[in-house]
């Protein structure tokens, strides 16, 4: 939690945004679980993601991912969109356009 919490001031949101915080998977002695941070607004979520950059230079964030949460079916859809382009790009050779 203490981890969480100078991560929501590093990144400029309140604590009073959190719904929960919990570690996910299972727990390894030579891995880091994730961490599932819910928070009670979109508005909270997009703030924090445009905010991620300010965490560059902060000694504590270094190696650290931070991504969406995504359905099982949004995945899907994102994987075929990616598909999709990298098979338009290798048909455009002369990358007029990247898609």
């Amino acid at each position: 939690m203490k981890f969480v919490k100078a991560f929501l001031i590093q990144v400029g949101c309140k604590q009073s945004n959190l719904n929960s915080v919990k570690r996910i998977g299972t727990m390894q002695a030579d891995k880091v679980c994730p961490i599932l941070v819910q928070l009670n607004s979109e508005e909270a979520k997009t703030r924090i993601m445009r905010n991620l950059r300010s965490l560059k230079d902060v000694q504590m964030f270094v190696g650290i991912s931070i991504t969406e949460d995504y359905t099982k079916a949004e995945r899907e859809m994102i994987k075929t969109y990616r598909m999709r382009a990298k098979e338009l790009n290798d048909e455009n050779k002369n990358y007029e356009t990247i898609i």
